[in-house]
C-alpha cells in the first residue's frame, strides 16, 4: 500500500514538471514563446491554435471636432445706373457779351448771372447719358437808367465719361449739345416787359468730381464752358461764357 502512494505521487510530480515547462519555451534571442504559438521558421501543424498578441495602438492626440467658424464673405456693393441732379451756377461772360442791336455809343453787354438746373442721367459703365434743362439771368450793363436782365431758359443733351476706380471721388468730362433760348427783361420805374424769346444754338465743354459719399448720394463741383452760336437776335457775334456750378446727386 505505502508503495502504491509513492509511486502516485511521483507521477503527480512529474505531469506537474512537465506541464510547466511546456507552458514557457525560451527563444533563440532570449524572449519566451507562448505555447502554442508556433517559433519562427517552423510550420504551424495541423490542429495547432496560433494566439495573436493584441497590438496596442499609440493613443491618437486629442482633437477638438467642433467646427470653425467660416469667414462670411462681403458682399459687392452694386452701382445704380440712375442719376438725378439739382445745381447752381454763377455765369459770367468771357467775350464781350454785346446784344444784338448795341454799339459803343449806346452799350449793352451781358455780364455775369445766376443760374439754376438740373440733371438726369443713365449711367452705362463709366458712359452716362444724360439730359439738361436749366434757367439763368444774366445782368446787362448799359448806360441808360433802365435795368435790363438777360433770361435763358435752355435744355441740354449729351453725356459724361466718368473715371471710375476704387475711391469714392469720381472725375469726369462731359459734353452736351445746347439748345437756348434767350429773353431780354426791361424793367423801370413801376413798369417791365420782355420781348420774344430768341433760339441761339449751343455746346458746353465741362469737367469736374463727383463725391459719392454713399451708396446714394453724392457732391459734385465743376465748370462748363458754353459757347453760344449766334442764330438769332440776341447777339450779334459768337459768345462764350463759363459756368462753374455745385449741386447734389441721388443715385437711385
Amino acid at each position: 500500500m505505502r508503495k502504491v502512494l509513492v509511486r502516485g505521487l511521483f507521477t503527480a510530480l512529474v505531469a506537474c514538471s512537465t506541464g510547466a515547462s511546456a507552458q514557457v519555451i525560451i527563444s533563440e534571442g532570449g524572449q519566451p514563446v507562448q505555447q502554442g504559438q508556433p517559433q519562427q521558421g517552423q510550420p504551424v501543424q495541423q490542429g495547432q491554435v496560433v494566439q495573436q498578441q493584441p497590438v496596442q495602438q499609440a493613443p491618437q492626440p486629442f482633437v477638438d471636432q467642433q467646427p470653425q467658424p467660416q469667414p462670411v464673405a462681403q458682399p459687392v456693393e452694386q452701382r445704380l445706373v440712375r442719376q438725378l441732379s439739382g445745381y447752381l451756377s454763377v455765369p459770367f461772360m468771357l467775350t464781350d457779351g454785346a446784344l444784338f442791336g448795341s454799339s459803343p455809343s449806346n452799350p449793352a453787354d451781358a455780364t455775369v448771372g445766376f443760374g439754376l438746373h438740373g440733371r438726369f442721367g443713365w449711367e452705362f459703365g463709366m458712359i452716362v447719358l444724360e439730359a439738361h434743362v436749366g434757367w439763368m439771368i444774366m445782368a446787362v450793363d448799359t448806360d441808360s437808367t433802365i435795368d435790363i436782365n438777360l433770361q435763358n431758359i435752355w435744355v441740354g443733351l449729351g453725356g459724361r465719361f466718368q473715371f471710375l476706380n476704387r475711391s469714392r471721388i469720381v472725375p469726369f468730362l462731359s459734353a452736351a449739345f445746347r439748345a437756348n433760348f434767350f429773353v431780354e427783361s426791361v424793367t423801370g420805374t413801376g413798369t417791365s416787359s420782355s420781348g420774344a424769346y430768341e433760339f441761339e444754338p449751343g455746346v458746353m465743354l465741362g469737367g469736374g468730381i463727383a463725391f459719392e459719399l454713399t451708396q446714394n448720394f453724392g457732391l459734385e463741383v465743376a465748370v462748363t464752358g458754353n459757347v453760344v452760336f449766334p442764330a438769332g437776335d440776341t447777339f450779334d457775334e459768337l459768345q462764350v461764357f463759363l459756368q462753374p456750378w455745385l449741386g447734389a446727386t441721388l443715385y437711385i
